[in-house]
């Protein structure tokens, strides 16, 4: 039997707000969690070095611990996930070349334009099976012979999928993928935010992913709990590029050591936090289709999706119970759980949605 790498468990049982002192449970994203006391402190205890010269001691064990857990040669950390897509796409693509992801992807919808943009990069997209890649319907589609289009040089993937549910992808199907692709010279790209909770359902040892990947970015927010940040982590050695790239997208920082220092604390206090997080999700699932059995519901890790009729009157008939959730699209709505969020947050939170959605009938 293969053995599962975990992070590291929670060095105290400190005490935090479930819900926060507002009394709303906020279910709009991870980004609202309120931070474990041990990060929090860890903000105002780290070494201060600078960026400019690389000789922030933070930063370094940050990465060196984020290239060594997923085996990969090199890891940068950076501000947002959105640049680290932004630099993973201009490093392993390039100008005049093409990308491949599927056409509900962060990347393709929610991230402006960033291939073209920025990189001069054509974007086509496949149709994922409920977020998950379909690798019959991807190989077609990568242009590698000489013809009159841009050359396939990166197959984009979501784990866990934002836009479905938070769906994690099959490890079997992304090592098949991973196989094709290497023998036609393309590359592989995970856009993985959401990977602790994707690695909560797929339970594979956290190097199996650098095995996969070309290149890798996680969020350091979702699931883990730092108060900012993204790490992006590359099979090959290139963190001189990629120090350049962030540089010239205007992610220097002045002196991150306090935030690395915050994430690392992250890393091991809040340990458990992804798989309580899909237990609420899964529990707040499980009463709405207790209470509303016609509504549809989707829900694998720690998101939540249903339609409404309108999605902009749902969220205030929600608030007015002091519930906050997101409006994903005029008919979608989203919730997200987190560490800030308690079993009986789920269950009071549920409540007010089957109120919402019968006041709607």
């Amino acid at each position: 039997m293969k053995t599962v790498t975990r992070l590291a468990g929670p060095s105290s049982s400190a005490a935090f707000p479930a819900t926060p002192r507002s009394g709303l449970i906020d279910l709009r994203s991870e980004a609202v969690a309120p931070l474990h006391p041990e990060v929090r402190a860890a903000l105002c205890q780290a070494p201060e070095g600078s960026d400019s010269y690389d000789d922030d001691a933070a930063g370094h064990e940050l990465e060196a611990r984020m290239s060594e857990m997923f085996g990969m040669a090199s890891a940068l950390f950076v501000p947002t996930g959105r640049m680290a897509n932004a630099m993973a796409i201009g490093l392993l693509a390039g100008p005049g070349t093409e990308i491949l992801a599927d056409a509900d992807a962060h990347i393709v919808r929610s991230e402006y334009g960033l291939a073209a943009r920025l990189w001069s990069i054509q974007t086509r997209t496949f149709a994922p099976v409920g977020g998950r890649l379909n690798v019959l319907g991807v190989e077609p589609l990568l242009s590698v012979l000489e013809n009159t289009t841009m050359p396939t040089r990166l197959v984009c993937v979501e784990d866990t999928h934002a836009a479905c549910g938070g769906a994690p992808q099959e490890f079997k199907a992304l090592r098949q993928l991973a196989e094709r692709l290497a023998q036609r010279g393309v590359g592989l790209y995970c856009d993985g935010a959401r990977i602790w909770y994707a690695n909560v359902a797929q339970a594979v040892p956290w190097r199996a992913y650098g095995e996969l990947y070309d290149g890798l970015a996680v969020s350091l927010v979702k699931g883990i709990g730092a108060p900012c940040g993204a790490m992006l982590l590359m099979r090959e050695d290139r963190r001189k590029e990629m120090r350049d790239m962030r540089r010239m997208l205007g992610g220097a920082w002045v002196r991150p050591g306090p935030l690395a220092s915050a994430a690392l604390r992250a890393l091991d206090a809040n340990a458990a936090d992804p798989a309580r997080d899909c237990a609420n999700a899964a529990l707040f699932a499980q009463s709405l289709r207790a209470e509303l059995p016609d509504l549809h519901v989707l829900q694998e890790t720690n998101i939540v999706m249903f339609d409404v009729p309108d999605s902009a009157l749902f969220f205030e008939k929600c608030r007015a119970d002091r519930v906050l959730v997101f409006r994903f699209t005029p008919t979608r709505v989203r919730a997200v759980f987190h560490r800030g969020i308690s079993a009986d947050d789920a269950r009071t939170a549920a409540l007010a949605v089957r109120d919402a959605h019968l006041s709607s009938e």
